[in-house]
Formats: structure tokens, sequence, C-alpha cells
């Protein structure tokens, strides 16, 4: 059915072209017949950039989120969206140099902790057909934060 769909979209938009293309060529190419030839082939290939064209567009506003600055009431409020803010945390290493308990009073409670290293649990960040976890994870060295990196798991 999808691509039953697919090739009546393409149709659609080849047509459309070359329609446009015989009306645009009227004054240019004279011969009906050069002109028809002409028109079906730049409908063909102008139709079918077209296409993929806005499939890329599509694809693209799929994987779109904003990277916005720090706002702990949002970060504490909005758990599922949490990856909106990771990029800017990470940029200006806002987190490098701080002890847990800093670190603890600006993030909250982390969603796991080991030895050196805790992670907090950011939400599904946009991608096309993704469904993996994301996490900040944040890495102490002698007591205070080190690094703090945006990981992956895949579901």
């Amino acid at each position: 059915m999808a691509s039953l769909m697919t090739l009546i979209s393409i149709i659609i938009l080849v047509l459309i072209v070359f329609g446009l293309s015989l009306l645009f060529l009227k004054k240019i190419v004279p011969n009906l017949t050069y002109r028809v030839v002409f028109s079906s082939l730049i409908g063909i290939i102008i139709g079918l950039l077209l296409y993929f064209g806005i499939i890329l567009l599509i694809f693209a506003s799929m994987e779109y989120y904003p990277n916005r600055k720090f706002d702990k009431k949002a970060w504490d409020e909005q758990p599922d969206k949490r990856y909106e803010y990771t990029e800017k945390l990470i940029e200006r290493e806002m987190l490098i140099g701080k002890d847990s308990t800093e670190l603890y009073k600006m993030l909250g409670k982390p969603t796991f902790i080991y030895n050196d290293t805790v992670e907090y649990n950011i939400g599904q960040i946009p991608k096309f057909m993704s469904f993996d976890q994301n996490y900040l994870q944040v890495i102490f060295r002698s007591d205070t934060v080190n690094k703090a990196s945006v990981i992956t798991v895949e579901m």
C-alpha cells in the first residue's frame, strides 16, 4: 500500500512538472513532438528530484529538536525532554569541576549511580526510527566532575 502511495505521489509530481514544462517551452520549442519529449524528460527528472527532496525535508524535520539553555525548573518538570538541555550543559562545561553535592543540587537525583559515574535519563532524542533511551553520563575523578557526555542505550 505504501509503495502504491509513493508511486501515485511521484506520478502526480511528474505530471505537474510536465504540464508546467509544456507551457514554458511553448515559445522556445515550437515543434509539438520535441516539446512533449523535452517536457517528459524534464517532468521525470525534476519530479523525482522534488519527491526525494520533500522526503529528505520530512526526515530532517523529524530529527529536529531545540537546544535550550539549562533551566532547572524545566529539567525537573519535564524529564522526558531533558535532551533539549544536555548539549548546552556539555558544550559550556557547566558540570565540570562540580562536586556531587553541587551536581545533585543542580540536576537532582540521578537515575543510576555507579562507582565514579552517575547517569540521568534524558528521554528519547528525536531520530528517525529510533526508540533508544539516552542518558547524560557524568564521570567523577577526585570527587569532582571530570567529564559529561550523552550515551545511548539501544532498545
